[in-house]
């Protein structure tokens, strides 16, 4: 399913296209208007009552350019992450949130997300990001590969 909306100074859209291991997520913003700033998009996820929901963050992970990071506890925030994924209470399943123009993740309580940069966009033209969502059984390297095959990350 696809969405627009216009908001004021700005238009913005997206799609979601679910797929068998995955979901493709697109997300667009249009300038309307000279000297526009858009605020960074962020993105989350709920786990709560979910066989994701990690109140003490003991499977949760980050990805940098190097390497999954597994989260301390608290809230978190990565500046140079563009990943976080989180491993079910039972089972091989991990749930993974990744997009290409990240910022930064964050978990906070039961929600996970991703930071998108903001980028200044000449007026009527529009700036396009992709992202997905994976639930994946496997191994947090064989995610990651998947992930920077698919996102060119």
């Amino acid at each position: 399913f696809w969405f627009e909306s216009n908001e004021g100074k700005w238009k913005r859209g997206g799609r979601v296209n679910p797929n068998k291991t995955d979901i493709d997520l697109e997300y667009w913003w249009q300038n309307l208007e000279e000297g526009n700033v858009h605020d960074d998009p962020g993105f989350t996820l709920n786990l709560e009552n979910t066989e994701f929901e990690d109140p003490d963050n003991e499977r949760t992970y980050i990805l940098t350019q190097s390497a999954w990071n597994k989260v301390n506890n608290g809230t978190i925030k990565s500046s140079d992450s563009f990943a976080i994924a989180v491993k079910a209470k039972s089972g091989n399943s991990i749930i993974c949130l990744a997009w290409n123009n990240a910022s930064g993740t964050f978990k906070k309580g039961q929600q996970i997300g991703v930071s998108l940069k903001s980028i200044e966009v000449p007026l009527h033209k529009r700036y396009h990001v992709r992202g997905k969502i994976y639930l994946f059984e496997g191994t947090m390297e064989v995610l990651k590969d998947r992930i920077r095959k698919e996102m060119s990350i």
